[in-house]
């Protein structure tokens, strides 16, 4: 990896490291580490920016949403760190390409794998946590950066995000059932959404809960 790879790394995921030999292992994958001796691939860090990724993620969302219950926590935390959107994370800081592999089609198969660019993300979280002596804070700043504004955008969790939404802005959420009707021997529940009071859109469904997932849909679409 030359100079100026290092260099564009480094613009495009906002961190200059101390230790440059840090961020060429990040960008080490097995293949290319198992052709040259001496050289280590990013493994071990992957394994350390995986604790570390489950843990900053976890401590934001308790922080930054205390009225959130256990449930809803798991269901955001679940949304943030899952490989379809870390990997397209990846894809959008366009880093892929430096990943140093071995002969053949292994970076190919590289870009193709969603679980790979995990890992390469991953390890890019060990590799500034290490870089800062164990400590955190380069390493949220990361992940606020690049990660956490991704909190729920591919979800169809209308409700979480909802809530989301809400939460940030201190206001109030309710949600009433106003009929149940049966078609086709079927229940149709209506529900009506209320935040600080104010009714502001009605969702349909075959059980409560998909009823309040329309009508929280259907604000947010508004």
């Amino acid at each position: 990896m030359e100079n100026n790879d290092i260099i564009e790394i480094e613009n495009k995921i906002g961190y200059s490291f101390r230790n440059k030999e840090l961020l060429l292992r990040a960008f080490t994958h097995s293949s290319y580490s198992n052709e040259h001796r001496n050289v280590s691939s990013y493994e071990r860090l992957e394994f350390l920016g995986d604790a570390a990724l489950g843990f900053i993620t976890a401590l934001d969302l308790y922080q930054t949403y205390p009225s959130y219950s256990e449930g809803q926590l798991s269901k955001i935390r679940a949304g943030t760190v899952d490989r379809n959107t870390i990997a397209g994370v990846v894809d959008e800081m366009d880093i892929v390409r430096y990943i140093r592999t071995g002969s053949g089609n292994a970076q190919e198969n590289f870009r193709t794998s969603i679980k790979a660019r995990c890992d390469l993300f991953e390890a890019v979280v060990g590799a500034i946590v290490v870089d800062n002596d164990g400590k955190l804070e380069q390493a949220t700043e990361f992940l606020k950066r690049f990660l956490f504004n991704h909190i729920n955008l591919r979800s169809k969790d209308y409700k979480s995000r909802l809530y989301e939404l809400c939460s940030r802005e201190n206001k109030e959420i309710s949600f009433v059932v106003s009929d149940k009707t049966v078609h086709d021997n079927k229940p149709v529940f209506t529900v009506e959404l209320y935040i600080n009071g104010e009714k502001k859109s009605i969702g349909k469904g075959g059980n409560i809960k998909s009823a309040e997932q329309e009508a929280s849909k259907a604000y947010l679409q508004k």
